[in-house]
Order: structure tokens, then C-alpha cells, then sequence
């Protein structure tokens, strides 16, 4: 099954008001992505490949589950309440439970997998801008980082993890991660044949996610970061929800802080990113809220 026909049913079911068989879908999407995952985690290297193709051959093996499940979240995203979004963020903790519990397979394959989920996270929160529902993206932020991780530092969300942002397998670059990402949302069946609005919008819808998901990661876990959406028209147009009443209250959520200490924190982390300077720069505002 293609994923334009599990969204139609997601939403027929809604409809209907039959919430639980929604819910259910979702599951199943979640389990058949994380049952895919496994099986090329599990699967025999060719000696003749090289990282390159095996990454490549890794991660089109998962793409169309990956938009399934993108599928049947995105209408319980949309139309859904507070319940649904946790139902779509333990969705996704199920799948990068399941990858994270993968022992022995070989790196290539586990630096592969982190690009998949990297897909799948930016896509559903460039989705929750496109709808205007950010109190699904404060549920997204719950899911957490692969466990691989407890010995050495604390867990983070996965939107904090910098191992998203500058993934193994795209050479450690986030711009790479950003084109990829884009890239990949952008070609969904999906997108182009029941997504109208994001189709239209999607570069600066994405861009505005990422730059957003960036201005998060710097304020809770600082250090490096970069974000594809540093440009002129994506940060006025991201600006522009912290003055929505109803989306900045979510946003104040979304960073964890008071709303009377949500501008200046998000400015400070704004100063902070990286971007690319020689394109971008000289029509940047000096700062996103105090200047917007």
C-alpha cells in the first residue's frame, strides 16, 4: 500500500469518528517501519559496495514505510488532540526503541538508519507549522534520542541530538542534512497529491523547521549548530508565529521557558547558529524577535 491511501483512510476514519482504528493504523505503520528498519539492519553487506550505495540502498528500502507511517500521523497531527499527538510521538519512540535495540549490525547501516528517522522527524515538524499545530511539535520533542548514548551523556530528545542534524552517513554536514531532508519530503506522493498547502510552501515551510528545531537545539544543548533556514524571508516568517497569541504559547512550551523569557532566549540562540554567510548574510536581521 502506498501512503495516499493510508492517509485517505486515516482521514475517512476520523471522519466517521472511529479515533481508535486511527490509532491503530498508526501503530501498525510504526511497527511495519521498525520491522523494515530491522530487517536491513540484519541484513548481508555486498562485498562489491561501497558505503555510499549500501547507504543509498538502505535508506530506499525504508522510504516507503517511513512516508506511511508519516501518513497516518500527519490527519491525528492535524485533527487530532492532545491524546493523538502523544500517540504519534510514542509511534515514533517505537521505531527508534527498535533501531536503538539492533545489535552487531555494521555502522553503515546504523549511521543509515539515523537519516531515516531524521527524514521522518523533520517532515512531521515542518508539518505541525504547516497546520498550525505546534502543540503537536512540544509532543514531538518528547520522543528521545537512541539510547546508544546512556553510558556517555545524558538522553536527549532526538531534536536535540546533534547526530540528527549532522548525521554520519551525509558526511557529517548539516547542510547535507537539510538538502536531504527537503529533498525527500519534497518527492512524497504524498506531498504532491493530498498536501496542498505544505506542496506549495514546502522550502520555506521546512526551512522554517529547521530554523526552529536549530534555535531549540542551541538553547537546550548548546554548542554547534547550523540551520539551512537562516535567511531573510524564512526568519520574518518564522518571527511572525511568535507573535500569533495562540502559536507562541505552544512555542513558550516548545522552549521551556516563561513567555516573558521566550524572546530573548530565542534571540540569544539565534546570534549563535551558523549559516552560510556569503549567501545569506547581508539581509539577515540582527536579531529575530527584538529586530522582526
Amino acid at each position: 500500500m502506498s501512503a495516499v491511501p493510508v492517509y485517505d483512510e486515516a482521514l475517512e476514519r476520523l471522519g466517521r469518528g472511529d479515533r481508535v482504528a486511527a490509532l491503530e493504523e498508526l501503530k501498525r505503520r510504526a511497527v511495519s517501519l521498525a520491522q523494515r528498519l530491522e530487517q536491513q539492519l540484519g541484513a548481508e553487506q555486498e562485498d562489491a559496495a561501497t558505503d555510499e550505495e549500501r547507504r543509498d540502498a538502505f535508506l530506499e528500502a525504508a522510504s516507503e514505510p517511513a512516508e506511511e507511517l508519516i501518513a497516518a500521523a500527519i490527519p491525528l497531527i492535524e485533527y487530532g488532540g492532545a491524546d493523538d499527538h502523544a500517540a504519534v510521538a510514542q509511534a515514533l519512540q517505537h521505531v527508534v526503541d527498535r533501531v536503538a535495540a539492533a545489535e552487531g549490525a555494521p555502522q553503515i547501516s546504523q549511521i543509515s538508519a539515523v537519516v531515516v528517522l531524521g527524514r521522518i522527524v523533520w517532515s512531521l515538524a515542518t508539518y505541525t507549522l504547516s497546520c498550525r499545530r505546534l502543540d503537536a511539535l512540544v509532543a514531538l520533542a518528547s520522543v528521545g534520542t537512541l539510547p546508544r548514548y546512556y553510558d556517555e551523556r545524558p538522553v536527549l530528545p532526538v531534536i536535540d541530538d546533534r547526530s540528527y542534524r549532522y548525521p554520519a552517513a551525509l558526511g557529517g554536514n548539516a547542510g547535507h542534512s537539510y538538502r536531504n531532508y527537503q529533498e525527500w519530503l519534497a518527492t512524497r506522493e504524498l506531498v504532491r497529491e493530498r498536501l496542498a498547502y505544505l506542496a506549495v510552501a514546502l522550502e520555506l515551510t521546512f526551512g522554517e523547521a529547521d530554523l526552529l528545531l536549530a534555535l531549540r537545539m542551541h538553547g537546550q544543548n548548546r554548542g554547534r549548530t547550523y540551520s539551512g533556514g537562516m535567511r531573510n524571508n524564512i526568519v520574518r516568517r518564522l518571527a511572525l508565529r511568535f507573535r500569533d497569541r495562540r502559536q507562541r504559547q505552544y512555542l513558550a512550551e516548545f522552549f521551556g521557558v516563561h513567555d516573558a523569557a521566550l524572546d530573548e532566549l530565542v534571540d540569544g540562540a539565534y546570534v549563535a547558529l551558523e549559516h552560510d554567510r556569503d549567501l545569506m548574510a547581508p539581509d539577515l536581521p540582527a536579531r529575530m524577535l527584538g529586530g522582526a
